[in-house]
């Protein structure tokens, strides 16, 4: 039977600091991204308003990991999350950096709440081992 984290022991509270840690970085880099795009559109005079509208749907239309896996600073985080299959990246993106319920995730993927929910803390547990965060 699996316990789940109620944050008493030392290795609970290195578990929350940890997972802690990765949303609080990778919520820093989503908003130092749209920052810095922020500024250079203001510096950019757009043609006409229809290219404007043009620019907008191609930045929704883009997925919005990608330019945040480029700019992540950690290369071992980097490839960590490259090697993850679709449907997990997707399941981590959705939790961490659009702050989705599990219950929008698993209805969005098609897939059971429990499933998502494992998903994620397994994904969780490979980062954090691949990252050197849980002792051995």
């Amino acid at each position: 039977m699996k316990i789940h984290n109620d944050g008493i022991g030392e290795s609970n509270v290195l578990q929350n600091q940890f997972t802690a840690y990765l949303v609080t970085a990778v919520r820093r880099q989503k908003i130092q991204f749209l920052q810095t795009k922020s500024r250079s559109m203001k510096w950019e005079i757009p043609l006409d308003m229809q290219e404007e509208r043009k620019e907008l749907q191609f930045e929704q239309d883009l997925t919005p990991h990608l330019p945040l896996l480029e700019q992540l600073e950690n290369n071992d985080l980097r490839r960590a999350l490259v090697q993850l299959k679709d449907q997990d990246l997707l399941i981590l993106t959705r939790k961490v950096l659009d702050e989705r319920s599990f219950q929008e995730i698993a209805n969005e993927t098609g897939v059971g709440y429990k499933t998502v929910t494992s998903i994620y803390y397994r994904l969780l547990q490979k980062l954090r081992k691949e990252l050197g965060g849980e002792e051995q």
